[in-house]
C-alpha cells in the first residue's frame, strides 16, 4: 500500500491563510465591529456586564412635497415661436415639447434651463435690429429665468435621486483609510453647490449634462454624507453607553498609592488596542470630512431657496448631531483620563 499527503486542499487553505495573516492582509472589522470587540474585551476583564446599544435609525429625509420649488414657464405664442425659427431658441422649445422633454431629470432640467438663458440672449441679439419688440421680451424672458435659477438649482439639490441617496442611505459606515470616492465626492458637492453662481457656457456652446451627470454619478456611489452621519450616530451612541457604563467599574481598578495593578495594565491596553488603534482613526477622518464639507452645508443652509425642511435635516446631521457626537468623545476621553492620571499609566500600550 501506498500512502496520499492527507486533504491537500485543506493543507492548501491552511498554508494560504497562514500566509495571509504573517503579511497582515486579513480582512479589516468596521467601527461598530470594533466598538462590540472594545465592550466585549472590558467586560471580560473587569468581570462587569457591558452592553452595546441597538443602532438609532437615520433622520427621516423630508417629503418629496415640501421640498419643490414651483418655476413658472414661459409661453411664446405661435407667431412669435416662427419668428424664432433662425434662432437655437426654436430647437431647444421643439425638443422641450417632445414627451421626453417634458420627463426631463432635475439635471436635465437644469442644463435645458442653462441653455435657454444662452440662447435667449442670442436670439435677442439677432433679432434687435429686425424686430426689437421681440428683442427686448427676450431680455425680459431672459432675466425672469435668471431670478429662477436659484430655485432650479434648489430643486436639482433636493429631488435628485442621486442627491436623495448621497444623503439619507448608505449601506456602509467610515473607515480609517479605504473610503472609495470620498475625496471626489467632496469636489463633486462642491461643484453641485456653486452651479447657481458659475458663469454661464459661452456663446452658443451648451451647457454639459454629461459633467453634471458625471458628478453627480460620484456623488451617488459614494455616498459621503450618509455615510458620515451613519457613522456619527454609532460612535455617539455606542461610546456614550460605554462611558456611562464604565464609571463604576473604572472607578474601581486598583491602584493603591498610584500604583498600576495587573488589571489596570491589562485595561489600558484594551483602551489603547481598540480605541487609540481603532476607534479614533475613524473619529479623526470624520472629523476630516465634516470639516470639508462645511461649506456646502453653508451654502445650502443660507439659501432663501432650500426648503426649511431640508434645512433642518441638514442641520440635525451636520450640528446637532455632530455636537453629540463631540460631547461623546470628549467624555469617553475625559473619563479615560482620569483613570489613567490615578493609575500613573499613559495611553500607550505597555511592553
Amino acid at each position: 500500500m501506498h500512502s496520499q499527503r492527507p486533504f491537500p486542499q485543506l493543507i492548501s487553505w491552511l498554508l494560504l491563510f497562514s500566509a495571509l495573516i504573517l503579511t497582515g492582509c486579513v480582512f479589516s472589522l468596521s467601527v461598530d465591529d470594533d466598538l462590540d470587540e472594545y465592550a466585549t474585551r472590558l467586560s471580560r476583564v473587569l468581570d462587569t456586564p457591558l452592553t452595546m446599544p441597538s443602532p438609532l435609525p437615520p433622520h427621516a429625509y423630508p417629503a418629496r412635497q415640501t421640498l419643490i420649488n414651483n418655476i413658472d414657464s414661459i409661453t411664446i405664442d405661435l407667431n412669435d415661436f416662427y419668428a424664432l425659427r433662425s434662432c437655437q431658441l426654436s430647437t431647444l422649445v421643439a425638443e422641450r415639447n417632445t414627451g421626453l422633454g417634458k420627463q426631463q431629470q432635475e439635471a436635465a432640467r437644469w442644463a435645458y434651463e442653462t441653455d435657454v438663458i444662452n440662447a435667449l440672449d442670442n436670439c435677442a441679439q439677432q433679432l434687435s435690429n429686425k424686430q426689437s419688440d421681440l428683442a427686448e421680451q427676450m431680455g425680459i424672458w431672459r432675466q425672469q429665468k435668471l431670478d429662477q435659477r436659484h430655485a432650479m438649482w434648489a430643486n436639482l439639490i433636493q429631488l435628485s435621486e442621486e442627491t436623495r441617496l448621497a444623503f439619507s442611505q448608505s449601506p456602509h459606515l467610515l473607515k480609517a483609510q479605504n473610503n472609495p470616492d470620498a475625496r471626489a465626492s467632496i469636489t463633486a458637492l462642491s461643484y453641485l453647490s456653486t452651479l447657481p453662481d458659475a458663469p454661464l457656457p459661452d456663446g452658443k456652446e451648451r451647457f454639459s449634462l454629461h459633467e453634471l451627470n458625471n458628478q453627480l454619478k460620484i456623488i451617488s456611489s459614494a455616498r459621503l454624507p450618509a455615510k458620515i452621519w451613519r457613522t456619527q450616530r454609532l460612535l455617539t451612541q455606542g461610546l456614550s453607553s460605554l462611558t456611562a457604563q464604565l464609571r463604576a467599574p473604572l472607578a474601581g481598578l486598583s491602584c493603591p498609592d498610584g500604583r498600576a495593578s495587573e488589571q489596570a495594565e491589562i485595561v489600558r491596553n484594551v483602551f489603547y488596542l481598540f480605541f487609540i488603534e481603532k476607534i479614533q482613526p475613524v473619529a479623526s477622518v470624520l472629523n476630516q470630512y465634516h470639516y470639508q464639507l462645511q461649506p456646502i452645508w453653508h451654502t445650502l443652509l443660507s439659501s432663501p431657496d432650500i426648503a426649511p425642511t431640508f434645512k433642518q435635516y441638514i442641520k440635525a446631521n451636520t450640528e446637532d448631531d455632530f455636537r453629540a457626537y463631540e460631547h461623546a468623545i470628549r467624555e469617553h476621553v475625559a473619563l479615560w483620563q482620569d483613570t489613567l492620571r490615578r493609575c500613573n499609566l499613559s495611553p500607550q500600550k505597555s511592553g
